[in-house]
């Protein structure tokens, strides 16, 4: 069986000795920031689903998920620029 095939791990060992020289991954602030703000709002967003769903607290639920609704639509312009 051959090994050659793209994104197979098992690949030729030159295809790995290429990958190990990549430069690492720089991290900066607005990058962690979006990270977070985007895991908050999910978060949110689920836990007020929950709360309609599962706990049947609907205006409590809704104002929650609207909140997560909010702080993901505010990654819309955040993110616009961490590619600059």
């Amino acid at each position: 069986m051959r090994h050659d095939r793209p994104g197979n791990p098992g690949g030729h060992p030159a295809d790995l000795a290429e990958n190990e020289h990549k430069a690492p991954i720089k991290l900066s602030g607005k990058t962690l920031a979006s990270v977070f703000a985007g895991a908050l709002g999910v978060l949110l967003l689920g836990v007020g689903m929950c709360m309609v769903m599962v706990f049947e607290q609907m205006i409590l639920g809704i104002v929650v998920g609207l909140v997560g609704i909010v702080a993901l639509l505010m990654l819309i312009p955040l993110l616009k620029g961490v590619h600059d």
